[in-house]
């Protein structure tokens, strides 16, 4: 026994549908997210691991050149090897991926869909802040380790993180949307 096909109709429907205002616009940007994710899948775990080895081998080279510092260079060190991750994500991995990108057609072919511009710029941002935080942690917690030095939390830190790395991960992506590729890769 075989189906009637889907209506035309209701395809067209669901293919143009849509969604109106700030809902319809952040239901957008999931989605927009969601891809950018599944376009890295194959190699996310791969730079998060890469990125917390960065913090914490920064945090040991740091011990290794300084030794025992005192607590309040200490300190300086601790905070100072996560902020250089969360930078070189910025700076280094989007400005390639976005190059990349630019390269394969993927895009021109993003930027022919009905979203906002800024929604696919705050979609790449907010992914390439995820990608930097867990290294920024694991750093922080590799530092207390080896440095012993007394930190204390404070509840900036909730809003300077995420800011440092977007806005390293602006400059990377405007110098991978300015220049060519080739230029953008180093």
């Amino acid at each position: 026994m075989t189906t009637a096909p889907p209506s035309p109709t209701l395809a067209a429907n669901t293919l143009t549908a849509n969604p109106r205002g700030r809902a319809g616009t952040l239901a957008q940007i999931g989605l927009l997210i969601q891809w950018q994710f599944r376009r890295l899948a194959d190699m996310l775990v791969f730079m998060i691991i890469v990125q917390a080895l960065l913090s914490a081998t920064t945090i040991f080279g740091f011990g290794l050149l300084i030794g025992d510092p005192p607590p309040e260079v200490a300190a300086f060190l601790v905070t100072g090897a996560p902020t250089v991750t969360l930078i070189t994500v910025g700076l280094v991995m989007a400005p390639q991926a976005v190059s990349q990108s630019k390269l394969e057609g993927s895009l021109g072919w993003m930027r022919t869909l009905p979203v906002p511009r800024w929604g696919f710029l705050a979609a790449d941002l907010l992914m390439w802040t995820l990608i930097a935080l867990p290294g920024t942690v694991l750093g922080i917690l590799a530092g207390q380790w080896r440095f012993d030095a007394p930190l204390s939390l404070s509840p900036w830190l909730a809003l300077a993180a995420p800011l440092v790395s977007l806005i390293a991960a602006c400059i990377g992506y405007s110098m991978a949307l300015l220049l060519k590729p080739q230029l953008a890769h180093l």
